[in-house]
């Protein structure tokens, strides 16, 4: 049973993997702290039945295979504080948690925060 669980996760995650690779030309992700993820006990299981360290793996050999571009940031880069216009990342003010959408005082468009 544990190794049908093993293989059907690893099957979705080439599977999402593949579709990520194909539909994007530039892939960044995160660099998270697993290890330090999975001390909360009450997160740890999901967290590793996750498989982020094999995702990414398959996300970084898939994207060099095929001549894409993956980029692995910082876990403390401020991306979620910037804005990408004219191909410089301008600074945005910090925002509290509970704000999903906002108007960018750079480009004037509504955002919603992912």
């Amino acid at each position: 049973m544990h190794s049908r669980i093993r293989r059907v996760r690893e099957d979705f995650l080439h599977k999402l993997s593949r579709k990520t690779v194909k539909e994007n030309q530039v892939i960044v992700v995160e660099n998270r702290a697993v290890k330090n993820m999975v001390k909360n006990q009450n997160l740890a299981t999901s967290i590793s039945d996750a498989g982020w360290g094999m995702f990414c793996t398959m996300l970084k050999y898939k994207a060099e295979s095929e001549g894409k571009i993956y980029l692995e940031v910082g876990r403390f880069f401020p991306s979620t504080h910037l804005h990408l216009g004219s191909n410089t990342l301008l600074p945005i003010a910090k925002m509290n948690l509970s704000v999903r959408e906002f108007d960018c005082t750079h480009c004037g468009q509504r955002h919603i925060a992912m």
